[in-house]
């Protein structure tokens, strides 16, 4: 093999590289490449398992074994064969071993043939970059399920915890019907009855039942886990809200104030539920670990370029500015990591959150500013 073959083998090696980056069988696609640059008779390649035993992972062909029963045993245990050596030969067979940094070894197969020593420094220079972008991507690969794995945890308990909300409201509307229906008793009874009394106990079953309604039909938006997009307005989905963290908020004693006009958006309804509802429990639980007179959850909305903004103001302390710039991080809050997700990536949206003041009722409150941009 001449300098232009080997200059022409170094090009190959590397630009297949690169090309063969994109395929989902990479591994396979290098091998396969190799086998054919080479003419090589087979490559083998040993991994390290769990118990740093180094391992035949994969053969080239699958039934090298089968046509040479003579090297099973060998190849079986062929790195105690080569103890320092890249070549070990058995039967004018050439074993060439190449190390693959942090995941294991390659061995090359070559029948009645040494490689040249030019070859093998480019096979192990190209080796080397296989295995760092291989490595690579198995991480990213490992990434991705681990992200998917926590989006569905986070999901799973952000539904949780909006189903608590609603089943605090049922049980309480469930207890105002139980209790005017024991006033209905209890005045006939003893005969104080009257039309006053009634009207308002009617009224109040009307409305505890209506209320009850409400509750079920938002579990069943919850359970539909639809992917449908759907019209309607910020105004419905920040009342919704309300209603959902009622008792939280007064068992807090914590203000929900809002200036909304009402702007119609064509989204995902649930997931933007679910987004914007982490975002009010974050602020609630944080209220709830400090010693605060007034507490307040103030939203505004407005339009800006054609895009809604919700800016969602809360006078809650921070201690670290610098913590801020990490609330978004699955390891910081992994609710507000799913939130972040969803209004990015579903929602077609941007979040922030930063230090800022706002007024309510003439007074001058600081705290955070949660700024959500919908873009069309």
């Amino acid at each position: 093999m001449n300098s232009n073959d080997l200059s022409n083998l170094d090009f190959a090696l590397n630009s297949q590289l690169i090309n063969s980056s994109k395929s989902s069988e990479y591994l396979e696609d290098f091998i396969y490449l190799l086998t054919k640059l080479l003419s090589c008779f087979s490559i083998l390649i040993f991994k390290k398992n769990e118990k740093n035993i180094y391992e035949p992972n994969i053969i080239k062909p699958k039934n090298f074994f089968d046509m040479y029963p003579a090297y099973k045993f060998r190849l079986s245990k062929a790195l105690e064969f080569f103890y320092d050596k890249d070549i070990l030969t058995i039967d004018n067979n050439n074993f060439h071993l190449f190390e693959m940094e942090n995941y294991g070894y390659m061995i090359i197969h070559s029948k009645n043939r040494k490689f040249h020593k030019k070859i093998i420094e480019i096979l192990q220079k190209s080796i080397s970059n296989f295995t760092h972008i291989y490595l690579l991507k198995i991480q990213n690969e490992e990434n991705i399920i681990n992200i998917n794995t926590q989006l569905k945890q986070a999901r799973t308990i952000t539904q949780a915890k909006i189903i608590t909300q609603i089943s605090k409201s049922f049980t309480d509307k469930t207890n105002n019907i139980n209790n005017s229906t024991t006033q209905l008793k209890i005045n006939q009874k003893y005969n104080k009855l009257n039309d006053e009394i009634l009207i308002n106990c009617i009224n109040e079953l009307y409305n505890n039942n209506d209320a009850i309604i409400r509750n079920i039909n938002m579990f069943k938006s919850l359970s539909t886990n639809t992917i449908e997009k759907n019209k309607f307005t910020l105004n419905y989905i920040i009342n919704k809200l309300e209603n959902i963290l009622k008792y939280t908020l007064e068992e807090n004693n914590i203000k929900f104030v809002k200036n909304i006009e009402d702007i119609e958006i064509y989204t995902y309804e649930n997931g933007f539920l679910e987004a914007l509802f982490n975002i009010y429990d974050y602020i609630i639980n944080s209220f709830k670990l400090q010693n605060i007179d007034t507490k307040i959850i103030y939203t505004s909305i407005i339009i800006k370029d054609n895009n809604p903004i919700i800016y969602i103001y809360t006078n809650k302390k921070i201690n670290n500015e610098e913590n801020l710039q990490y609330l978004f991080n699955s390891n910081v809050s992994l609710d507000l990591y799913f939130s972040k997700n969803l209004i990015s990536k579903q929602i077609n949206g941007i979040i922030n959150v930063k230090l800022s003041n706002f007024t309510h009722e003439d007074i001058l409150y600081e705290g955070l500013k949660f700024t959500i941009e919908l873009k069309e």
